[in-house]
């Protein structure tokens, strides 16, 4: 539905300001989902509105990273037991790092941002959350196309002095060694022509009706299909983000089958007690941002009380996706470099209090 016909922010100034007063040309598709309906904005570009904004495509960037590693996690969880986050990277990959970090790391850790692995931004509790991401190593990682020339940029990064799970460090080559890890543990359990993305596809995607949404993979050299890097590469439609964040409000279900791990999503979804790591990405006047699970949170209130994290996903250029607490979600795809959640969760608030 077009999004002037939303209750409360439907109008021009509400709209301006959910944009956070972006340029439109900096804006591809932006919307909020409430009752299982997408009230979207037109899907601006530089070259004008987009006339077929239901079925163009996005590039999600490092949304994947929640919607591919977190949701293939979780799927694993569902299938095997919550014990695979804790399963250990080097009891399915041959780590060739010339350092024991990698030793007691886990799938957990990973997905975390907290593997204690890394070059830059060694020194504990400075927020420089984003030292190793970006630099001139990952442009070489980037470059490789193969699983095994990636995970042998990956396997060089250093140790940090502290241990696994204990400083927030966001580095996506490392995201890469987990999806390398996942691969190889799935086919420990399904067989050696088992593949995991076609599993997610097949045991997620498709049974929430999303009929095809492509996904990145590595390239190999002796014609086998690569694997899903999970970290960026996923390029989804309006329709496709509306029914994964329908099955992340629904807690994993879908038509009375579970097909996501239910407490771990809990944790994801910032609903337990355990609140992840320090981020330092969305602090704001409420409190400290915080990382769990392939997700960020920015902190929201009121005046009454009201304190809460809200969970959402990031990715490069200023894609936010939030999951709001009440069952509605908010996003918008863009290229402007403007990352701060504030603005769309503020605005979303009016039209769906967050706190009830």
């Amino acid at each position: 539905r077009p999004w002037d016909e939303l209750t409360n922010i439907g109008n021009s100034s509400n709209k301006n300001e959910f944009n956070s007063n972006l340029n439109n040309a900096d804006i591809n598709q932006t919307g909020f989902i409430k009752d299982g309906v997408v009230y979207l904005q037109p899907c601006y570009t530089r070259y004008g509105n987009y006339p077929y904004c239901r079925w163009m495509r996005n590039g999600a960037y490092s949304m994947t990273k929640s919607l591919g590693a977190s949701v293939t996690l979780l799927r694993l969880a569902q299938l095997y037991g919550e014990q695979v986050f804790d399963l250990k990277i080097t009891d399915y990959l041959n780590v060739t790092s010339t350092h024991n970090g990698w030793n007691n790391v886990t799938f957990g850790n990973v997905l975390n941002m907290a593997a204690g692995i890394g070059d830059q931004g060694g020194t504990k509790n400075s927020g420089d959350i984003f030292a190793d991401e970006n630099q001139a190593k990952m442009e070489s990682w980037l470059e490789q196309n193969t699983e095994l020339s990636k995970l042998g940029v990956a396997f060089t990064y250093g140790n940090y002095t502290w241990e696994a799970g204990v400083e927030f460090r966001y580095n996506s080559a490392l995201t890469f060694v987990l999806a390398a890890a996942l691969d190889k543990y799935y086919k420990s359990v399904a067989g050696a022509n088992a593949h995991l993305w076609q599993m997610v596809v097949d045991d997620i995607f498709t049974p929430i009706g999303i009929q095809h949404v492509p996904m990145l993979e590595t390239i190999e050299v002796n014609g086998e299909r690569g694997i899903a890097e999970l970290l960026h590469g996923l390029y989804p439609n309006v329709d496709d983000m509306a029914k994964l964040s329908q099955l992340l409000q629904n807690d994993g279900m879908h038509h009375g089958i579970q097909l996501l791990h239910f407490d771990k999503l809990q944790e994801a979804l910032f609903k337990t007690e355990k609140q992840g790591l320090r981020s330092w990405w969305a602090d704001n006047q409420f409190g400290h941002s915080r990382y769990l699970h392939g997700f960020w949170t920015s902190p929201f209130g009121d005046n009454n009380g009201c304190s809460i994290q809200v969970p959402y996903m990031s990715g490069y250029g200023g894609n936010i996706f939030a999951i709001f607490p009440n069952g509605t979600s908010a996003f918008r795809f863009a290229d402007a470099q403007s990352y701060s959640p504030y603005d769309i969760v503020n605005i979303s608030n009016r039209e769906s209090p967050l706190c009830f």
